[in-house]
């Protein structure tokens, strides 16, 4: 599937539910201010039932807990203008995409001191049969 980052919103061109297998994987940085995104995806392990925006509120050590240990990792990111990209193996599941990177980040080698732009509702859900 396709994701387009600019700031602060995410744009998803692909369908909520997905068929298992390998999928490429776009991330497009439409972002105006400069900054990074990108594109982290995870699945969800099949006993977490927590709403999606209760789960990206947790703690990182929380939201760990929760996620299949095989799909850490997976993902792709983009600086300003850029195109990035994965092909990535989905297996059937609840997988959780959001962007990370903190807010004030215009260079790779300085990370800003804002929220995760995930704070800022960079994340959404895909289903995969």
């Amino acid at each position: 599937f396709t994701v387009i980052m600019s700031d602060y919103a995410t744009t998803v061109l692909g369908p909520a539910l997905a068929k298992a297998g390998p999928t490429v994987l776009t991330l497009t940085n439409d972002s105006e201010g400069g900054e990074f995104h990108e594109i982290a995806l995870v699945k969800l392990l099949p006993e977490s039932t927590l709403p999606l925006e209760e789960f990206v509120a947790l703690p990182p050590e929380e939201a760990e807990a929760l996620i299949d240990p095989a799909s850490f990792g997976l993902g792709a990111y983009a600086a300003p203008g850029e195109t990035g990209g994965a092909i990535v193996e989905l297996t059937a599941g609840r997988w959780v995409y959001a962007c990370f990177v903190p807010t004030g980040t215009t260079d790779p080698a300085a990370e800003g001191t804002g929220p995760p732009h995930a704070a800022n509702g960079m994340y959404g859900e895909v289903t995969v049969s």
